[in-house]
């Protein structure tokens, strides 16, 4: 007797009646595939490898043959979202040379021979709107690729690709799958961590939206995991290394009343909506998630306004590993479920665990347009007390399930000034943004301002500001030194009261009044030549 037959078996014995089948989840969920192909064929990785060294050669750039490896530490992981939030490490590097796997947690979250890091987006329309990749060492440029298809789940071969050198180090990273347009970097170009080099998408060999994180050490190109754990001993390549998570949670949820099955599933885009008629015949909603624990089970529950149950049901996946991904739909009928207005909600227990608690508003009819703005979010800078040296990191606080009632997907609107002036202005679809190092120097004032949106309106704006700590110079080519290179500049700034040709225009307001006049020369030669 198979386990589900045992199951059932038992169910009938225990209650005395056969279990409910319906309603369950209509289409299956899916864990990390460790048949899946190489979503950076070995080929690909020659040619662009060959290419990136000869660029290295014609740039002088060589790698000491006396150590391999690099020391510099990664101060941040590479893209404009939050690990555990909007985006999620799916596999890592395969650390076991046979046919099998193994990761740095000791844990088969990879693939054969993988080797890099999978962090996914939860849908293509996250990729629509855009998610940055960032530059997270000094490093040249040798290798920048782009035009390709990025909406690729099928396979495919070329895609856009950046390849980055870091400074001093005997060491090469590499960006995979990016999207169409958004390369952003030119070969032999310098780039400070914390730049925007990209975007995440799907091109090349891409099994859905997502960024391949490849470190490789030199000489000898040596496949390099920067997390480290119980089977990847040694320090970690991070400052903070992101958490490996492996309790079971949702990271995408919405209602609709439209038939699942006649849109293409995950990870394109999927119906949103935070109202259902008493008129409508179904009920539908999809979750999507990670870490389903073996066996598990499900249970739904539908609360009324008044917080009595109209519905409890629930059954059994009958997986046998964990499904470190998966997205299921449900469907149930409304007249047997919904029979009051008003503010619902509904529960979703897997293997007795909550997962969701999810407000659901229930009209006689729905209402055309019906939208309600994004909830309100906070905003915190990481680190939390940056310096000169450091790339500034934004990072947007909220519900990664309930950030809009409608479900929409939201997306935020970075603006990022430094002693005034905007150093970057930018909407993505990640809660994350970045600035490079040494754009605020001592002294200078960091501000960003994020706001949230559904594609319809504004939620509450969030504020982080912090002053480093220091004395503020009229230093106009953002190396927080004053010398002769700040001349040029400052005398751009001068002749256009603030304009355009400096890095930070109100730096060369050198007494802070307002304008930038004789009074600001003598303060400037003043700290130039002292």
């Amino acid at each position: 007797m198979n386990s589900s037959s045992l199951i059932i078996t038992l169910y009938i014995l225990v209650t005395g009646q056969s279990p409910t089948l319906d309603p369950r989840p209509q289409r299956g969920g899916g864990r990390l595939d460790l048949q899946r192909q190489q979503c950076v064929p070995e080929l690909m990785r020659q040619a662009v490898r060959q290419s990136s060294d000869e660029v290295r050669e014609k740039l002088g750039l060589t790698f000491t043959t006396n150590s391999r490896g690099s020391t510099a530490l990664f101060p941040f992981y590479p893209i404009g979202g939050t690990h555990g939030n909007d985006v999620f490490h799916g596999g890592f590097v395969d650390l076991d040379p046979t046919p099998d796997i193994n990761t740095y947690g000791c844990l088969p979250f990879t693939y054969n021979g993988h080797a890099g890091i999978d962090t996914p987006l939860r849908s293509f329309d996250e990729q629509l709107i855009g998610v940055p990749v960032f530059a997270v060492l000094d490093s040249i440029c040798t290798f920048a690729q782009d035009g390709w298809p990025d909406m690729n789940t099928g396979g495919g071969f070329q895609g856009n690709i950046i390849g980055l050198t870091p400074i001093g180090e005997n060491r090469d990273i590499w960006y995979y799958h990016l999207k169409n347009g958004s390369v952003a970097v030119t070969v032999g170009q310098f780039v400070k961590a914390g730049t925007q080099i990209g975007k995440v998408a799907s091109s090349g060999n891409s099994f859905g939206p997502h960024l391949h994180f490849e470190v490789r050490d030199q000489p000898g190109d040596v496949v390099y995991e920067p997390f480290a754990g119980p089977c990847r001993l040694g320090p970690s390549g991070f400052v903070n290394q992101p958490p490996l998570i492996t309790n079971c949670f949702f990271d995408d949820f919405a209602f609709t009343h439209i038939d699942l099955a006649t849109v293409q599933p995950l990870p394109f885009a999927q119906p949103r909506e935070g109202q259902i008629g008493l008129d409508d015949p179904y009920i539908r909603f999809w979750v999507k998630g990670h870490n389903l624990p073996v066996d598990a089970t499900w249970r739904v529950r539908f609360y009324r306004p008044d917080n009595s149950v109209s519905s409890d049901t629930g059954w059994f996946f009958f997986n046998t590993e964990v499904w470190r991904d998966y997205n299921f739909p449900w469907e149930y009928e409304v007249p047997m479920t919904l029979d009051v207005t008003g503010t619902w909600h509904v529960r979703v227990d897997f293997s007795d665990v909550q997962m969701i608690y999810a407000p659901l508003e229930v009209k006689t009819t729905r209402t055309p347009n019906y939208n309600r703005p994004p909830q309100p979010i906070t905003v915190a800078f990481d680190p939390p007390t940056p310096t000169a040296n450091d790339a500034v990191v934004a990072r947007v606080g909220t519900s990664v399930l309930i950030d809009d009632l409608d479900y929409d997907l939201v997306r935020y609107h970075y603006v990022w000034t430094v002693d005034g002036s905007t150093v970057r202005d930018v909407t993505t679809a990640g809660q994350a943004d970045a600035i490079p190092h040494h754009i605020a120097c001592p002294g200078s004032t960091i501000q960003c301002t994020v706001t949230p949106n559904d594609g319809v309106a504004n939620g509450t704006p969030a504020i982080a500001t912090y002053t480093l700590p220091g004395t503020l110079l009229p230093d106009l080519d953002c190396d927080c030194l004053l010398t002769l290179t700040d001349v040029p500049p400052f005398v751009a700034a001068l002749l256009q009261n603030g304009g355009p040709a400096a890095c930070v225009p109100t730096r060369a307001d050198a007494n802070h009044d307002g304008t930038i006049n004789a009074r600001d020369i003598a303060i400037f030669v003043d700290k130039l030549i002292p």
